[in-house]
């Protein structure tokens, strides 16, 4: 089916000008209202909401002013606000598959139980010796597979939607805590901007550490632990079809363990933290250098 391509229509010029006119009134007022709030000196104050590093001089450039604090108002806090929240919800999704793979683990460990039988979330009573106990010990790996799969699935969207977020937000926590550990060892630097700094600081180590540990935590769980959880079948008289099922979960979590990614080919883990902290400290000595240089 052929589909006819269509020019931009009058909807899409109104939004640019609707956006071009909301930009230009705080583009032209900022620089005047910095000179209305001026000090007694009669020197305009060009204060920006955040403190940030910008290459521009308000006193030679006064409309540099207005486009800077434009952006920082309408993008740049937004999309820290943006950020934290994006980071607060992949910390949630890497608790939901660390708790998936407890259940699991928990699930089939049960099954070493000879009298109760832990079937999703029932309990089912059966013999060691009886049909009922296989059929409970069949139900129960059943569940075992399916509850898996669904875990696999989870983690697999999880690493397709935020994988590439993920790598843009280390490459960011590894070049802004060098520049934050410049700020906060400078000795002309505002105790408030030294106070905000360190916080900037220690909230992006404390994030990505803790991501990184619920990695490494799930690696364990979906290999190391979900093997352990496998053993044993053979002395519990368990049915051929029963141990085959258990043999394919070992294999499968002996295979491939679970892991959260950052782009398509890091893991994250505590090596990963790390590694991204090695890249830090090299990055801050390298602004460090250069600073005293330029003194």
């Amino acid at each position: 089916m052929i589909q006819s391509v269509h020019t931009p229509s009058r909807r899409i010029y109104l939004f640019y000008l609707v956006l071009l006119l909301s930009v230009l009134p705080n583009v032209l007022i900022a620089p005047y209202v910095a000179h209305y709030f001026a000090a007694e000196d009669d020197v305009p104050n060009y204060k920006l909401p955040a403190r940030l590093w910008h290459p521009f001089d308000f006193d030679r450039y006064p409309f540099m002013y207005g486009i800077v604090y434009f952006f920082q108002v309408s993008f740049g806090i937004p999309a820290m606000l943006l950020l934290v929240g994006l980071n607060v919800l992949y910390l949630g999704f890497a608790i939901t598959a660390c708790h998936l793979m407890d259940h699991l683990c928990a699930t089939l460990k049960e099954l070493h139980r000879p009298r109760w039988i832990r079937c999703g979330a029932f309990w089912v009573r059966a013999k060691k010796t009886s049909e009922n106990y296989q059929t409970a010990v069949e139900k129960a790996l059943n569940y075992a597979v399916q509850h898996h799969q669904r875990t696999i699935i989870f983690v697999n969207l999880t690493n397709e939607i935020f994988s590439h977020l993920m790598l843009a937000d280390m490459s960011a926590i590894a070049l802004a805590v060098g520049a934050m550990a410049l700020q906060i060892i400078n000795p002309d630097v505002s105790w408030e901007r030294f106070s905000s700094a360190l916080q900037i600081l220690i909230f992006e180590l404390a994030y990505f550490c803790v991501i990184c540990y619920l990695s490494s935590d799930l690696i364990s769980k979906s290999g190391k632990q979900l093997q352990s959880s496998c053993y044993g079948s053979a002395a519990l008289n368990w049915s051929s079809s029963n141990q085959r099922t258990a043999r394919i979960i070992r294999l499968r979590a002996d295979a491939s363990a679970l892991q959260l990614r950052a782009g398509p080919f890091h893991t994250l883990s505590l090596s990963t933290f790390r590694a991204v902290f090695g890249i830090s400290m090299t990055f801050f000595s390298f602004l460090y250098q250069v600073q005293k240089w330029k003194s």
